[in-house]
């Protein structure tokens, strides 16, 4: 990722859900992530690019530490510069 990077998660008080700027800052975060879902996997769907972005379908599964099972459909608008990411979109499908 670039240094100046961000990373948008589905989750926050703003339309956006929560925003993560710059390399130090995504990194805990994506730590934190995958400390709450030690197992989490991430099966692409479909994968669609173009020059400066990739958009990645995906069924996510895995369990929080707090023993909830997760299943779901999410999406990742992936913004590109160079051959680095520079932005990380989040979205996922809601169960209700």
């Amino acid at each position: 990722m670039t240094d100046d990077c961000i990373w948008e998660i589905t989750r926050g008080a703003e339309p956006h859900g929560t925003l993560y700027s710059g390399s130090s800052e995504v990194r805990t975060a994506i730590d934190d992530a995958f400390k709450a879902v030690p197992n989490i996997h991430y099966e692409p769907l479909r994968c669609h690019y173009g020059k400066d972005h990739v958009v990645v379908e995906l069924l996510v599964t895995g369990t929080r530490v707090d023993g909830e099972e997760l299943r779901f459909h999410a999406c990742d608008i992936l913004t590109l510069a160079g051959d680095k990411i520079a932005g990380k979109r989040s979205y996922r499908k809601v169960l209700a």
